[in-house]
């Protein structure tokens, strides 16, 4: 389901629909410990495509460096793809050896999406020198140009957005910028000017831009690991991305009060880009590894995500669950043929168990109740990698959705906090202040009524509030264990509760 090519894990990515068929372009590396891949394989852009985002396959690398150019014998980084007038536009950021740290975008060509040719007069586009990064300014030694975005213009012709700095900046965070370019042809182009000026970012990358519902949405990687701290409306994320807002597609772009769409910690998803399937815009990333697959490795790349849905909520973007990954039910281990029912075990996920934490009541609907702390109970249903929702009425402090729960104190519980009107994962044997509770602002009001759905796949944690994505957690050491329900300080009642299997690959 999640994809990643054999041996290697996945970073940037970037799409390209052509006659029904998705080609999904990619940075990638080598996955640690697996067998041997050579350099070329490693340092190239790599290639797949799918007839629905679910099921992919893998194809040969698409273009690697170019050892006889040393502006461009580095691996290429992050770009974009366009077809036009029957021929495929590969735009990518050059590297090379003559200038280590300095960018510049290229192009390379294509008929068939697969064999690529590097355009002749690479580069193609330089930043502005009159306004934009040189080797001088505002970062002696650097020339920012990379990311490009490439659009159609709805006025003809193209627009691109690319990472760059403004000269003229005091300060880092004062000079990071979205530019804005045009072109007839793709590839000859003229400045525009800031797309996006903030002054506030040490970083921002990978933009992305599409109109949705009659709005224009940029969307933009940044985090605090990058030099400044305090950017994100939520106040518990410290990196993903973020989005900004136009009436027009060139901008300028500005910020809502709720600048998050798909935000986290470290372990944060990367490179959101979007595109037009069906009908619908979906947003796919890269949900992230930690190295040796254990919560204590360092994180790393990983794989291609499912897609999710974009969607708006007045002039704000979310990122929505999709029910194409329902293609991926393999069975319903809870639900209307299979209905909840409790598995006798004292209280779960406490070091004290004789004496009960909550009460519960099984009906039409499961209600449990707790005065002073929190509690849960058990189903006999299991699971390993699923979709798991209720339909809650919550009067109170917090509930939630239980699940990969053992006879001891291993599992979780994702729960929705009135209180702190947040979202949060909850590992009760892990008293470790790090991973205890790993939480994310709900960024609308909820009621005392709402739909709570997990989606679990491997080590990928999702949690939905009314199909709203909000959390987004790599967990490992919960890989199968019994469903349940959660309650904290409240009375629940939890009705339509549903678990349903997913056939999930192991990346290789």
């Amino acid at each position: 389901m999640n994809y990643s090519p054999k041996g290697c894990a996945v970073w940037d990515t970037w799409t390209l629909v052509r006659d029904d068929t998705v080609h999904l372009y990619h940075l990638q590396r080598r996955r640690p410990g697996a067998d041997y891949i050579s350099d070329f394989v490693e340092d190239s852009f790599g290639h797949a495509v799918s007839a629905d985002l679910i099921n992919w396959t893998e194809q040969p690398p698409a273009m690697g460096p170019d050892p006889a150019n040393p502006d461009d014998c580095r691996q290429p980084w992050t770009g974009s793809a366009a077809w036009h007038e029957s021929k495929g536009y590969m735009f990518y950021t050059m590297r090379g050896s003559r200038q280590p740290l300095a960018q510049r975008i290229g192009l390379a060509t294509s008929s068939d999406l697969t064999r690529w040719a590097r355009h002749a007069g690479n580069p193609v586009i330089t930043p502005d020198k009159a306004r934009y990064s040189t080797m001088e300014r505002p970062t002696p030694g650097t020339v920012d140009c990379r990311d490009l975005l490439v659009i159609a213009n709805p006025g003809g012709g193209f627009l691109g957005f690319y990472v760059t700095r403004l000269q003229a900046a005091d300060e880092l965070p004062q000079s990071s910028v979205i530019a804005c370019i045009e072109s007839d042809d793709l590839v000859h182009w003229r400045h525009r000017g800031n797309a996006f000026a903030p002054e506030r970012y040490a970083c921002v990358e990978v933009p992305d831009v599409f109109e949705l519902n009659g709005r224009w949405f940029l969307t933009c990687l940044t985090g605090e690991w990058y030099g400044n701290f305090g950017n994100f409306s939520d106040p518990w994320a410290t990196r993903g991305t973020i989005y900004a807002v136009s009436d027009r597609a060139e901008g300028p772009y500005v910020e809502l009060s709720d600048n998050c769409l798909i935000v986290g910690d470290e372990s944060c998803p990367l490179s959101c880009r979007s595109l037009e399937f069906q009908g619908r815009r979906f947003e796919l990333y890269t949900d992230r590894e930690r190295v040796s697959r254990s919560n204590a490795g360092t994180i790393w790349f990983g794989t291609i995500t499912t897609p999710k849905l974009l969607a708006t909520r007045g002039d704000h973007l979310v990122a929505s669950y999709s029910s194409l990954i329902e293609s991926r039910v393999t069975g319903e281990p809870v639900g209307l043929a299979s209905p909840p029912r409790h598995y006798p075990l004292e209280c779960w996920g406490q070091a004290w168990r004789s004496c009960p934490a909550s009460c519960w009541t099984y009906g039409d609907a499961v209600i449990g109740a707790s005065q002073t702390g929190w509690g849960v109970t058990q189903l006999t249903a299991e699971g390993e990698d699923f979709i798991y929702q209720a339909n809650v009425e919550l009067d109170g402090r917090a509930a939630g959705l239980a699940f990969r729960m053992d006879d001891g104190r291993g599992g979780a519980v994702v729960a929705y906090d009135a209180v702190e009107k947040s979202m949060y994962l909850f590992c009760p044997g892990s008293w470790n202040e790090e991973n205890c509770k790993i939480r994310r602002q709900v960024a609308y009001p909820v009621g005392r009524r709402f739909n709570l759905k997990v989606v679990a796949r491997g080590e990928h944690l999702e949690g939905y509030i009314d199909d709203q994505l909000y959390l987004t957690v790599v967990r490992y050491g919960l890989e199968r264990g019994r469903f349940g329900l959660f309650v904290d300080r409240s009375q629940a009642s939890f009705a339509d509760i549903k678990a349903q299997a997913l056939r999930v690959e192991k990346p290789e």
